[in-house]
């Protein structure tokens, strides 16, 4: 049994998001970030604090991406947590302008 969940191929990223979330104590938390990569249906990026599963986070990348993912998982690092969002709402990114190479 394949054990890949991904809908869509993911790619590098150069991407810059401002996320809007809420940690797993219900404190609001701002921070700007770059993804780590990217698909037309989600993307994996570091956040600072630990929000809980299935949440919601809003990102925006000026002047024209603004949308809102559910985490779907988040792994614990050194420098914090590594954090998969999928899009919600039926958005879909063109990622032809922010990918790179294959991410494995």
């Amino acid at each position: 049994m394949p054990t890949e969940k991904r809908r869509n191929p993911r790619r590098t990223a150069v991407l810059r998001f401002n996320v809007h979330y809420t940690d797993v104590n219900g404190v609001d938390r701002y921070e700007i970030v770059n993804a780590r990569d990217l698909s037309p249906s989600g993307c994996k990026l570091l956040l600072r604090c630990a929000s809980a599963p299935r949440s919601l986070a809003y990102l925006s990348s000026p002047p024209s991406i603004q949308t809102s993912a559910t985490v779907r998982y988040q792994n614990p690092t050194a420098r914090g947590y590594e954090t998969g969002l999928e899009f919600t709402g039926g958005f879909v990114l063109d990622t032809a302008a922010f990918v790179g190479g294959s991410v494995q």
